[in-house]
């Protein structure tokens, strides 16, 4: 797709249209991109999953979908999930980077009020 990555669309029809992705798949190794030619001979020592917020789903199940498609993913590809830092990811990272979203969510609905009262 675009930037030549992969990216899921919250419809999983494939169709971006003018869509926004609900979650983009990059290649961990600069800059990043896939040759879609030689995807059958593609090795690399990682992907990077992310997501843009706000998106096409709710914060929160957005979050649930890209960690279920990263979680497949590993399993496929016997890998492991990390997060930013390259660390194992925890059932910690995993609440912390929900509590992450939770502050986001918070903050784009106090500045939603904040708007409709001026």
């Amino acid at each position: 797709g675009a930037m030549n990555i992969f990216h899921l669309y919250a419809d999983d029809t494939g169709d971006a249209g003018d869509a926004q992705p609900l979650l983009s798949v990059a290649n961990a190794v600069e800059p990043g991109t896939f040759d879609p030619d030689a995807m059958a001979a593609f090795t690399s020592p990682g992907l990077t999953l992310f997501m843009r917020l706000p998106g096409p789903l709710e914060d929160r199940e957005a979050f649930e979908r890209m960690l279920a498609v990263a979680r497949q993913l590993a399993e496929q590809l016997h890998g492991e999930l990390c997060d930013q830092s390259r660390s194992v990811l925890t059932a910690q990272t995993i609440s912390h980077l929900k509590e992450q979203i939770e502050a986001f969510h918070f903050k784009t609905q106090m500045a939603r009020v904040r708007r409709q009262r001026n």
